[in-house]
Order: structure tokens, then C-alpha cells, then sequence
């Protein structure tokens, strides 16, 4: 009988000396499920870094000057100008040109006159005139009369030369001076942001 019961617990001891490596190996599962289960870590998170993250079109309007500004067209068609619209907003003016076809390139500078050819320069309302070329559009190209305001007095076509239409903005502020404008747009419009008070 004693040794019997030697015998049982060497059975008994060796039970247990196996099971170790098992709950062993079971305990480190456990943990490198629940590392696998957190996610990265805060050093493996993706960063901004190189990103640009600040677009011009959300520059304040205190922000925009007068110097002449420049859009590349948005595709390769030849598109038409179908309309001009004129949004009034708080702080600035909205111009706003839609065509039927991708939006042109297009630059925005002021001049002291407007287009004359050999005549005399025609006057247009407004002490400032901002003259916005569309490179590259339809001959056809046209548009209504649009709503005015306090600042954008007239909206003048001085028709198509060698392939560029020319607007003309004649343009008023309180304080008299050529007011700041940004030019932005989507993949079918050119729009001209003015501000209502000068360029500082």
C-alpha cells in the first residue's frame, strides 16, 4: 500500500509538471491576443506631416489682395459660357461664370483701361476694373445682363480675341481703393470672390 501510494503521487506530480507548459503557453496566448486586440500605438498612428492642410480658396477676406491671379483650365474640351451670376455675401461679392464643358483657364488682373481696340476706351461703372480672361472658349460663348451690386457696379463682355473672352468687373469700394479677390472654382465654373472693402 505505501508504495502505491508513492506511486500516486508521482502520477499526480507528473499531471501537474505536464500542465505547466500548457497553461504556459495558454497564459502567453491570452496576452498576445489582447496586444493584438489594442491596436497601434500612438507612434504608429499615420500623421499630417507633408500634407498641405490649409486651402487657399478658405483664406479669411481680410487675406486677399489685388495682384493678378490665375486658375488652369480644368479639362481639355472647349467649353461655352453660358451664364454670369453675381451673389451678394456679407463681407464679399460672388461672380460667378458657368459654362457647358469644362471650366477654362483663366486670369484675373486689374487694368487701368478696359479693352479698346482703336477707339476710345468705353467707360464702365465703378472706379476699378477687373478684367477676367477665359482662355480657349466657344465663339458662341455669351451671357444675360447680370444683378448688380454696391460693389461690383457692371459686368462688361468685350467679346472673343484669338480665342480669350474678356469680362470686364467694374468695381467700387467705400474706401475707394481696388478691393482684394481670390479666384477658385469647381470642374465646370470660374467663380471671382471680391471683397467689399479695399486691399490692405
Amino acid at each position: 500500500m505505501p508504495r502505491h501510494r508513492a506511486g500516486h503521487r508521482f502520477a499526480v506530480a507528473a499531471t501537474a509538471a505536464a500542465l505547466v507548459p500548457l497553461l504556459f503557453v495558454s497564459a502567453c496566448g491570452e496576452e498576445d491576443s489582447g496586444a493584438a486586440d489594442a491596436g497601434p500605438s500612438e507612434t504608429d498612428q499615420p500623421t499630417d506631416a507633408g500634407i498641405e492642410t490649409e486651402d487657399p480658396a478658405d483664406a479669411v477676406v481680410g487675406d486677399w489682395d489685388a495682384e493678378r491671379k490665375d486658375r488652369s483650365a480644368q479639362g481639355a474640351d472647349v467649353p461655352r459660357l453660358t451664364e454670369v451670376a453675381v451673389t451678394e455675401f456679407e463681407e464679399y461679392d460672388r461672380v460667378t461664370f458657368a459654362f457647358d464643358g469644362s471650366a477654362p483657364q483663366v486670369i484675373a488682373s486689374y487694368v487701368d483701361e478696359p479693352p479698346s481696340g482703336e477707339g476710345e476706351p468705353p467707360e464702365l461703372a465703378g472706379a476699378h476694373n477687373l478684367m477676367v480672361v477665359l482662355v480657349w472658349v466657344d465663339e458662341e460663348s455669351g451671357f444675360a445682363p447680370a444683378d448688380l451690386t454696391d460693389t461690383v457696379r457692371e459686368v462688361r463682355d468685350f467679346g472673343i480675341f484669338e480665342g480669350e473672352l474678356r469680362v470686364v468687373l467694374g468695381l467700387d469700394t467705400p474706401g475707394g481703393g481696388a478691393p482684394g479677390f481670390r479666384v477658385t472654382g469647381t470642374e465646370d465654373e470660374v467663380v471671382v470672390d471680391i471683397a467689399h472693402e479695399q486691399a490692405g
